[in-house]
């Protein structure tokens, strides 16, 4: 059975902010699912992947994201 995190439970996994984990999926380098309208969930799986590929690595597009506020 494959587990599902909110966004919240995967910020405190890693240790870095909701928006962080927003700008991460955004950029396209977390995995998810939108489940109704409004709500994500990520995989523990993909969580597990992000982080070997070094969970702080971001990307020029995270880097844009973050400098035009979103």
């Amino acid at each position: 059975m494959t587990t599902l995190l909110t966004v919240g439970d995967v910020a405190e996994q890693i240790g870095v902010s909701k928006e962080f984990v927003y700008l991460q999926i955004e950029a396209g380098l977390l995995a998810h699912v939108r489940v109704g309208t409004r709500s994500i969930r990520l995989e523990q799986t993909a969580v597990d992947e992000y982080i070997a590929r070094g969970r702080h690595a971001i990307s020029e597009r995270t880097t844009r994201l973050l400098k035009r506020g979103r």
